[in-house]
Parts: C-alpha cells; structure tokens; sequence
C-alpha cells in the first residue's frame, strides 16, 4: 500500500513540477492541485481515502502556541522529526525574516543519520529542520524568490491558517507541544 501511495504521490509532484513551469493565462497558477485540499480530493475521487490518503498515516498531531495564538499541525513519522518531538514541549525564540517564515535556533544536536530528505525550497506551512544553521523554522509564504540559500528537512507542518504568521511581532516564542 505504501509503494502504491508512494507512487501516486510520485505522479502529482511531476505534475504540480510541471504546472509551475507553464505559463499562466490569468487563471489560478498550478490548476492541477493549487492546494492540498485539491490532492486530497484527487486521491478520494481515485478511492484512496482515509489513511490510505495519508490522513494521520504516522503523522502525530501537535499544537504551535504563540502568546495566545493555538495553531494545529502535525510531526511526520519520520526519525529526524521522531527524535525533535522527543524534545516536546519545545520553544524556540523565532524571529521573522522575509516575509515567509520564522525560524529560531535549537540547543540539541540530532543525531547525523537522521539529517535526511532535506532541500533547498519549502511549501507553505512547513516546519522545517536546518542542520547548516541550527535551527527550526515555520514557512508561511512563498515570495518572489522561494529558493532558499541552505537545506532544510520537513519535520512537519502547520495545518491552521497560516494568515497569523502576517501579523506576529518580528520575534516571538513559539512552543511546540504534543496535542492532548
């Protein structure tokens, strides 16, 4: 089941790569799946539903506190993002940078075989690791230059309405919690 959901979702990142590629006629950009609400739609119009869809497949849910603000998200069931959430409760010190994303500096080492998946792009809501600079962040928006300078892993990802982000103080303390 996982070799089948693996090629599926193999099948619409070629697409959604390719809709990025194209030029736009005025419509939306990346028709194809302009979010994952549409994939998810997708893949139940094609019977995969439910955890077959990836719905909680190995994901654990978390909440992002920030003041008063509860965000939902999730941990992937990867090792890096397992090890991370080991350190759960967790707050890092974020400070906001370009209009796209918080990030703050962690006081743990993961362990070296566990830094793998990384990239240098990101997809709104991610929660990212970064191992050349030592630190966590939250992606909230694409900008005009979404290629980031370094690797990050996704440990996760914000499921909440990222429009928050837009309005927080240039730095804030943000905690990530296991969801009760």
């Amino acid at each position: 089941m996982k070799k089948g959901l693996a090629f599926i979702l193999s099948i619409f990142m070629m697409l959604s790569v390719a809709a990025c590629g194209a030029e736009s006629s005025g419509q939306e950009e990346n028709e194809t799946f302009g979010d994952s609400t549409q994939a998810v739609t997708w893949l139940e119009s094609i019977g995969m539903t439910g955890e077959s869809a990836g719905a909680g497949n190995g994901e654990t849910a978390i909440t992002i506190t920030i003041g008063d603000i509860v965000l939902d998200g999730v941990i992937y069931d990867t090792a890096l993002a397992q090890e991370i959430k080991e350190y759960f409760p967790l707050t890092i010190s974020m400070s906001g940078f370009g209009g796209r994303e918080y990030y703050g500096g962690v006081d743990f080492y993961p362990a070296e075989e566990n830094l793998v998946g990384g990239g240098n792009t990101f997809h709104d809501g991610d929660i990212t690791y970064c191992e050349a600079h030592h630190n966590m962040a939250n992606f909230y928006a694409q900008t005009d230059d979404p290629v980031l300078s370094v690797d990050v892993i996704p440990i996760g990802r914000v499921t909440s309405d990222l429009s928050v982000f837009e309005n927080l103080d240039s730095r804030e303390e943000i905690t990530f919690s296991l969801a009760e």
